[in-house]
């Protein structure tokens, strides 16, 4: 939308719109950008960053009072999926159930 009186150019904006949960410091805080970015691609770029971090701080800081991770199960869960994958020709649930037992380190060798 262009005024004519006065000649400046609006233009709508993800943050000004309802339920945005943008604050005014976030807003001071892409002007900055805004004014300091050589393109309008970088600063979205910046923005875009800096309210993923402004929307998971919580969770970030969260992180240093109790440094808790789920990198095990996730990493326990990248092996399975990778021994599944691999074992495409087994025809019954016990073949994979004893392939995935043996490479994660719960299966005996000794009968």
């Amino acid at each position: 939308m262009f005024n004519w009186t006065c000649g400046v150019k609006t233009i709508a904006v993800p943050c000004a719109e309802k339920h945005s949960r943008c604050t005014l410091l976030f807003e001071a805080f892409a002007i900055d950008v805004l004014q300091a970015s050589q393109s309008i691609q970088s600063a979205a770029l910046l923005l875009g960053v800096a309210r993923m971090l402004k929307n998971r701080l919580d969770r970030i800081l969260t992180w240093f009072s109790s440094p808790i991770s789920n990198a095990t199960s996730e990493d326990f869960n990248s092996r399975i999926q990778a021994i599944k994958s691999a074992a495409r020709g087994f025809r019954s649930f016990e073949d994979n159930r004893i392939r995935i037992l043996f490479y994660c380190g719960n299966l005996s060798l000794k009968p």
